[in-house]
């Protein structure tokens, strides 16, 4: 995924989700409305593995990620 010219991974596991504990079922993490806007939404698929930080402050504002601790998730 490409954000603010910076390439994140999105792996399988960060959008697909077991709902069993023996992993017998799972569910797809991923919205079909993407006909309908020019906009898509970063939701828990991506935002599981990555802190969220918000400057309101600056002009204008801005938003950054930084990877959870001990998490698997990394930037290119």
């Amino acid at each position: 995924m490409l954000f603010g010219g910076h390439w994140f991974i999105v792996r399988p596991e960060d959008y697909s989700l077991s709902v069993t504990d023996d992993d017998s079922i799972c569910s797809l993490c991923i919205d079909d409305n993407a006909y309908i806007y020019d906009e898509f939404v970063l939701g828990d698929a991506f935002m599981r593995g990555w802190y969220s930080i918000h400057d309101n402050d600056s002009t204008p504002p801005r938003m950054g990620f930084a990877p959870i601790s001990g998490g698997t998730r990394e930037k290119l």
